[in-house]
């Protein structure tokens, strides 16, 4: 053939196998890099992010930081989640001593093919039963008992981590997700853009020491402020209804 058709032939087989290239990899799991920047399409989403992952080569050598997102999955409430919530400094120091399920926080690690994994803990949500007596015990309504964060967490992780807790609960059967924040300490807004809605305010009993009600030693900083009640319904019904 002439010149002109072999040159094509061979032009048209190289774009041929960098297709499949880029279809191979992409079923291997390892992202496409852009030719221009040498960033891959998740790397330029999680841009911007405050939590970095530091990469290394084949020979162990250091690359560039890659920032991602911190994971927030399901976690185990055992010692080391109790131990956590003891040295994060939150206002109610005493960890709750038991609970339905938590919601972990963790900063991620480059694992295989850059994959991020879950690294250490930076922040805990613990859902356990109501602890006003006359709510529902059978594990119908699950309170979010503690909610701890590190600081320089992405904004917006709060919220996702309330979402996550109310679709944990939902996947539990649970009927109803309620959460009470301190009125003197923040606004609650973080419950608000996580779909939960006002369920009234809760004010301690008029010449009693704080919020205990019995003869027994309480948390060294539960004092007697006001609180907000937040609730989210997890049933069928309410999802149509709100959707």
């Amino acid at each position: 053939p002439p010149l002109d058709a072999r040159r094509g032939g061979r032009v048209a087989g190289r774009l041929r196998q960098s297709s499949a290239s880029r279809r191979a990899l992409r079923l291997l799991g390892r992202p496409e890099r852009d030719t221009a920047t040498g960033a891959n399409d998740g790397e330029r989403a999680l841009e911007g992010r405050k939590i970095g992952v530091a990469r290394q080569d084949n020979y162990g050598r250091s690359s560039r930081v890659v920032t991602m997102q911190p994971i927030i999955q399901r976690t185990p409430y055992d010692t080391t989640a109790r131990l956590y919530l003891a040295g994060s400094g939150h206002y109610l120091c005493n960890p709750p001593p038991g609970a339905l399920f938590a919601v972990g926080v963790f900063a991620p690690v480059a694992g295989l093919f850059d994959w991020p994994v879950p690294g250490a803990l930076c922040g805990l949500c613990v859902v356990g039963r109501p602890v006003a007596r006359n709510l529902p015990q059978d594990g119908s309504v699950g309170e979010i008992t503690r909610m701890v964060l590190a600081a320089g967490l992405p904004h917006g992780t709060a919220s996702a981590v309330l979402r996550a807790a109310a679709d944990v609960a939902r996947g539990r059967g649970m009927a109803r997700l309620i959460a009470y924040h301190d009125r003197t300490r923040h606004t609650g807004c973080i419950y608000k853009k996580a779909g939960f809605r006002k369920d009234g305010a809760t004010s301690p009993r008029t010449g009693s020491a704080g919020w205990a009600s019995r003869d027994r030693p309480k948390s060294a900083s539960a004092g007697a402020t006001p609180k907000r009640r937040w609730a989210i319904d997890l049933t069928p019904t309410a999802a149509r209804r709100e959707s």
